[in-house]
């Protein structure tokens, strides 16, 4: 019989190469976004005269980016087939009823997860059964294990996982910090006049950005007597869209949740490996 760390060997090994994908993914979408692939420009409202700050150009995420979030998100998924393999190996003496037909359980809800649990990991004991049901591995129980399956489901059977660009946050800490530089300046009796004020941090996150981010979106409006501020400060990233299932999502943040969450799983059905 296999000692439990020969038979957790592969399935660590799955969660390593997948490790491995997010690291050089990480390291893609960081040079991309060196190269500053997006400009923004500004441009006046012609009716209120409001000065508006726009996307006026941007570059195209790279292509190998669905793929290696893919190849990460494919190994995960068979780490848990293989720890659900090792499980129904234990509790049957290495002897599985249906060892060509073993995958981890995930479901849409509940009641499918009741339904068809016992067919994925044919031959495991009660005990096992009851272990997986306490993670509740369905929509509704624990969604980002929901959230793992489809996305891969997308990528091995219909298209490549959707990633784009999308504008995360400006820092209206400059902009605050310029309106109150030239209040103070411009009045003599202010005790803090010919202060220099350092440039505050303050970001604050859109509510209605698209994905993937397009030519012309307006990123902040100012006022109608403001100025371009040479200061301000905008930020992107690349994000996960899949309607319904991962809306905008970082895809760096959102697959090293994965991993963690692989990872805790694993731990977590560790004690009925024997």
């Amino acid at each position: 019989m296999p000692t439990i760390d020969e038979r957790l060997r592969q399935v660590t090994l799955k969660i390593k190469r997948a490790k491995e994908h997010v690291a050089d993914l990480e390291r893609e979408v960081s040079a991309f976004l060196d190269t500053h692939p997006y400009v923004i420009a500004t441009k006046r409202n012609p009716q209120t005269r409001q000065l508006i700050y726009y996307v006026s150009s941007l570059r195209d995420t790279p292509e190998s980016l669905p793929l290696l979030a893919g190849d990460a998100i494919q190994n995960l998924v068979s780490a848990l087939d293989h720890m659900a393999y090792q499980l129904v190996c234990c509790d049957t003496g290495d002897k599985p009823p249906n060892p060509n037909r073993i995958y981890f359980p995930i479901a849409e809800d509940a009641a499918k997860y009741e339904a068809k649990k016992r067919g994925k990991i044919e031959g495991a004991s009660d005990d096992t059964v009851k272990a997986i049901d306490a993670l509740k591995p369905y929509k509704g129980g624990k969604d980002l294990l929901w959230v793992l399956n489809r996305l891969n489901n997308i990528d091995k059977h219909r298209l490549l996982i959707t990633v784009g660009s999308i504008f995360q946050s400006v820092n209206i800490g400059a902009h605050a910090t310029a309106y109150m530089q030239r209040a103070v300046d411009a009045d003599p009796a202010n005790p803090f006049h010919g202060t220099v004020f350092p440039v505050l941090d303050l970001f604050l996150k859109p509510g209605d950005a698209p994905i993937p981010l397009k030519i012309g979106y307006e990123i902040f409006t100012d006022e109608p007597v403001a100025e371009v501020n040479q200061k301000m400060q905008f930020r992107f990233s690349v994000a996960l869209y899949e309607p319904q299932i991962s809306e905008a999502q970082s895809l760096v943040e959102t697959l090293h949740q994965l991993v963690a969450l692989v990872e805790s799983i694993i731990a977590a059905l560790k004690p009925r490996l024997k």
